[in-house]
């Protein structure tokens, strides 16, 4: 798996950057966000990336930051919602934008991004505000139920609560058994 790219930029456009890494040439499709983030020709960057394998097609996508890299996954998750959406969305909107749009239900702003309608904003909403709510939970739920804990704790529960809404588990029932065992065994 491809994660993480450094190299020199042969040539780059609004959504593709050329990069060489110990020559060998890498075409990466990426976001406006991350283009007016890229120095010129020349000059030497990292990215982080994701690889998206498709029937007959193997892609890569480029994020400066490792944030849009996260909201990239995230929204290629949505049923009907492909590589290129999630970059036409990174590319109208910054990545912590979008979270506040999608916490705040605003169909709107979604609607102003090419690509997507009204039924197609609501379908990302729908799926997307519970997963950053349940995050959200999480987060707080670790900062004060767990502060005691041994280290990194708070990633198992993370992970481990994320596997299994993965799996089809809905958030609640998740987050209830996670935090009824833990009270059970006393942590």
């Amino acid at each position: 798996m491809i994660e993480w790219l450094k190299g020199i930029i042969l040539r780059k456009e609004p959504t593709y950057v050329l990069l060489n890494v110990n020559g060998v040439g890498y075409g990466i499709t990426i976001p406006l966000s991350t283009y007016e983030q890229l120095g010129g020709a020349g000059d030497e960057k990292e990215l982080n990336i994701e690889l998206v394998l498709r029937e007959n097609d193997l892609r890569l996508f480029g994020f400066h930051s490792l944030e849009e890299k996260k909201f990239f996954q995230k929204i290629t998750n949505v049923s009907g919602i492909g590589p290129r959406t999630a970059i036409a969305m990174l590319s109208t909107y910054a990545a912590i934008d979008l979270m506040q749009i999608i916490n705040t239900g605003n169909v709107k702003a979604l609607t102003k991004i090419p690509g997507i309608g009204k039924k197609t904003a609501e379908r990302i909403l729908f799926e997307l505000q519970e997963k950053f709510e349940l995050e959200e939970n999480i987060r707080a739920k670790s900062r004060s139920h767990l502060q005691t804990s041994a280290t990194g704790m708070p990633n198992i529960i993370e992970d481990t609560v994320l596997a299994l809404m993965t799996l089809g588990y809905r958030q609640k029932d998740v987050e209830n058994a996670i935090y009824s065992t833990l009270e059970k065994i006393g942590k």
